[in-house]
């Protein structure tokens, strides 16, 4: 996997400029230019598309009368319908929008008697700069609260012990495809410079669907018998009015 220096190297050399030594604390120009389109460019990475690189468990326990939890320090976003209360074992249901969460809450509608309904929006402390995840009904007990998000951490440190939303050492290493990083990193350089940039974007978006397609490749859909089922086979077409290549 690459580093960042593998990284800022490689974007060096493709747009012309000297290659910095070191970059983190590197008070040089073109170093700290460098950093900063690799820092935007792992951002936007994340956002991109749903690397299962990326994609976390996170658990946490109710307490009684407690609707308010914390989510995790390094979350992107939720990955849909993997909320479930393992206590319990329902899926929750959510996250629901603003207009049915102040429906519930105003008493138009029952409380989630059967699957609990969850929403994720900022805390509601004064003080709070953060999103938090709120339930409803609001738990009376000890359960086990479990769901999947996207990471925004894009890279880790040289022992794969912590990870960051931003480059923090010249040895940290990217989780995703070097190409892409690179390919982002000059595009962002030359749009920047008034330069002509179309030929790396659509390089770009070609790595960046193949690398989608390795990461999470579509499964194979059998149109024939599956599980008791006909699908498309000789029992279900029709006799008549089919045609085909020759």
């Amino acid at each position: 996997m690459a580093t960042l220096l593998n990284v800022t190297d490689a974007i060096a050399d493709e747009i012309g400029l000297p290659k910095p030594s070191t970059i983190i604390s590197n008070t040089d120009n073109d170093a700290r230019m460098l950093l900063q389109l690799v820092n935007r460019e792992g951002r936007n990475l994340v956002k991109a598309k749903d690397w299962t690189i990326l994609q976390r468990l996170h658990t946490f326990s109710t307490a009684d009368g407690t609707a308010e939890y914390s989510l995790p320090s390094d979350y992107s976003r939720l990955l849909r319908e993997t909320e479930w209360n393992r206590t319990l074992q329902r899926p929750m249901r959510g996250p629901v929008n603003a207009q049915e969460w102040q429906t519930i809450k105003s008493g138009g509608v029952g409380a989630g008697v059967i699957n609990q309904r969850m929403r994720i929006f900022r805390g509601s402390g004064a003080t709070d700069i953060v999103r938090k995840i709120y339930i409803d009904p609001t738990p009376d007990a000890v359960e086990t609260i479990a769901f999947e998000y996207m990471s925004s951490h894009f890279c880790h440190n040289a022992a794969g012990n912590t990870t960051y939303a931003a480059w923090n050492a010249d040895t940290d290493i990217l989780f995703l495809e070097e190409d892409l990083m690179v390919l982002g990193g000059i595009i962002r350089f030359k749009r920047a410079k008034g330069m002509d940039w179309g030929s790396y974007a659509d390089e770009f978006q070609i790595i960046l669907d193949r690398e989608q397609g390795i990461d999470r490749p579509s499964p194979v859909l059998n149109m024939g018998y599956h599980d008791g089922i006909h699908l498309l086979d000789f029992h279900n077409y029709p006799d008549t009015g089919i045609t085909g290549a020759a």
